[in-house]
């Protein structure tokens, strides 16, 4: 029995780390959009105030979330007035 108490804390493991994994992933891909942006206005010598770098993945996310939300189907039911039996 302990073998099995073991081999189920050994997933949990895997997948907490897993999740750490993915996150540290995601901020440093939007860390390096944000090196890439400022780079480029670097280069080309336009002064960017840090506050729109630090907006960066806010506007990142509202764009996936608006191009996400045009594929979505909303409830077929939601548009069927409800009526009640009596």
């Amino acid at each position: 029995m302990p073998e099995v108490a073991d081999e189920h804390e050994n997933l949990l493991l895997e997948q907490l780390v897993g999740a750490v994994e993915r996150d540290l992933l995601r901020d440093d891909a939007l860390e390096l959009l944000q090196c890439v942006v400022h780079g480029c206005f670097v280069a080309l010598n336009v002064p960017v105030p840090p506050e729109f770098l630090l907006m960066l993945p806010y506007i990142v996310t509202l764009i996936a979330v608006a191009l996400v939300s045009k594929r979505a189907k909303p409830p077929t039911l939601l548009a069927i007035a409800y009526q009640a039996s009596s």
